[in-house]
């Protein structure tokens, strides 16, 4: 080992090691070699493997690092940050003996405390007739008469493609006004169709919110920093619908309401589940905090830095610093929760990750006020979501339904400290928290 946690994993071969494993590959490779003169399979071996030795040595040895060196870590039990990386070198394959050496990042042992003796900060978004009100309003918009004007006000559903400085990362995407946090929506209101719209959405939007607008996973986030540029396409305005029968089978099919009293007290049921929802939400995020401020371990910079962080070509150093920084905020975090994840045995399933796909593809069609899709039509979308490997859709969902398996378990665990806010002082505390998580 360089230090305790850089380090280097030498593998020597010999011919012995390799030699069997070598010829049976020049074998399958001559049977099925053609050339000029020679039957198709009756190509001499000493020409095939004049022709093509080095290749088939080449293969031969990589095969054989890749279990030396899995082998090693796993029976050394070592637990690294990735894959062991080979070293650049030239290798002469004229030789008989080889050497090769692979750079690791190892993540070293550390104690993780008891979930249950964490006492968590956390607040509660208070239900009150404003709320309400609020609430009926923008599910009267939902189920309203929808216009496409040409300029912004507070309230509309805006398309459009997100684009960063440097134009590597560009997405056609959507969202409403009213999920803009802080002073955010004041960039918006009164720009018109083709207006270019800067925008920070690290501090525009929720932690998940932001996800559903960048369309990006847990961990991809640390990149999109600093401002944005949103150009408006469209705008999405509906207006309010009358509060009638009509309006209240639309919003809850089936459940009979006939009067308006029925319908607020409904609403008012509903609020206080998704109040708690949002409790545990910030609870988790603030028990995600504790941990990492708690708990204290060596990263091996070295390797990350050298193997793993991407860093663009015209960075200042102040900007190389930050985002080695969040790095290695973000892979904290996740190895902690992959120690809990092994200590507490937790495991994802397949309908695990097409139910949380589901949630999450249901959430996208109610905000293009399609609350009540049919589950035949919903199920279409879940699979062909999942069986899409241009984005690694499946791998991705896999990820996301893991940590958020996680994250319940921990949420379960802690003990949350329960404040009552505001809403809109609940939407400050989980920007001021999600800020300070990504300074």
């Amino acid at each position: 080992m360089a230090d305790t946690v850089n380090g280097i994993i030498t593998v020597n071969l010999v011919e012995a090691d390799y030699k069997e494993q070598f010829s049976k590959k020049l074998k399958e490779v001559t049977k099925t070699i053609s050339l000029k003169g020679f039957r198709p399979g009756k190509v001499p071996p000493t020409l095939v493997e004049k022709m093509y030795g080095k290749s088939i040595l080449a293969d031969t040895l990589n095969e054989l690092l890749d279990k030396s060196v899995n082998d090693f870590v796993k029976e050394q039990n070592i637990d690294t940050v990735s894959n062991p990386v080979p070293e650049a070198n030239e290798a002469d394959f004229t030789a008989k003996d080889f050497e090769f050496k692979f750079k690791i990042g190892v993540i070293p042992t550390f104690e993780l405390p008891e979930l249950t003796s964490f006492s968590v900060p956390t607040y509660k978004p208070m239900v009150n007739k404003a709320r309400i009100e609020e609430v009926i309003t923008m599910l009267g918009k939902q189920y309203g008469t929808t216009t496409n004007p040409e300029i912004i006000e507070k309230g509309d559903f805006l398309f459009g493609i997100l684009k960063n400085a440097d134009g590597t990362f560009s997405k056609d995407t959507g969202f409403s006004t009213d999920t803009l946090l802080g002073d955010s929506i004041n960039n918006f209101v009164g720009k018109t169709i083709g207006d270019a719209i800067e925008i920070d959405v690290q501090t525009a939007f929720t932690h998940e919110q932001m996800h559903r607008v960048t369309m990006t996973k847990h961990g991809e986030d640390v990149e999109l920093t600093g401002t944005m540029t949103f150009t408006l396409e469209k705008i999405n305005r509906t207006a309010v619908s009358e509060m009638n029968e009509e309006f209240f089978e639309k919003v809850f099919p089936g459940d009979g309401i006939t009067t308006e009293e029925a319908f607020n007290t409904k609403i008012e049921d509903l609020l206080n589940e998704s109040a708690v929802s949002d409790q545990n939400y910030y609870t988790n995020i603030s028990a995600k905090k504790e941990l990492a401020e708690s708990i204290s371990f060596e990263l091996p910079i070295d390797f990350i830095k050298e193997n793993l962080l991407r860093v663009k070509d015209n960075a200042t150093e102040e900007e190389k610093a930050k985002n080695l920084e969040l790095f290695l905020k973000g892979m904290k975090e996740n190895i902690i929760l992959s120690k809990i994840a092994k200590k507490y045995e937790v495991n994802v399933e397949m309908n695990e990750v097409m139910g949380y796909t589901r949630e999450m593809i249901k959430e996208q069609f109610r905000q293009y006020g399609m609350a009540n899709i049919e589950d035949d039509m919903l199920e279409d979308y879940v699979k062909r979501y999942l069986a899409d490997k241009k984005d690694n859709n499946l791998s991705n969902m896999y990820e996301r339904t893991f940590e958020a398996k996680v994250s319940q378990l921990i949420q379960d665990k802690v003990q949350p400290v329960v404040s009552e806010v505001p809403m809109d002082e609940f939407k400050e505390k989980i920007q001021a928290l999600q800020a300070e998580l990504n300074s």
